[in-house]
């Protein structure tokens, strides 16, 4: 048994994963600036209750969570996702 070849594998297969991980969270990230940015642009401020409804949103698919962004007032998104 060769241990470096085996090492060698794990080690790439953890920083494969690692970046994989990375990327994911960039994502989110990215998302979650947008959706603060299109609450701001809507409603002007983040207050609590607003800040407590960006988590749900998410979680949903890109595509939900933008046409809710745009096509609900602040009580109906509160109202769904609180």
């Amino acid at each position: 048994m060769n241990l470096s070849k085996i090492y060698q594998d794990w080690r790439d297969n953890t920083l494969q994963e690692g970046r994989k991980e990375g990327r994911k969270e960039g994502r989110l990230e990215e998302r979650s600036v947008f959706v603060k940015n299109l609450l701001l642009f809507r409603f002007g401020t983040i207050d609590d209750a607003l800040s407590q409804i960006i988590k749900p949103l998410l979680q949903l698919p890109p595509q939900d969570s933008s046409r809710l962004l745009l096509q609900s007032s602040r009580e109906e998104l509160l109202a769904k996702l609180s």
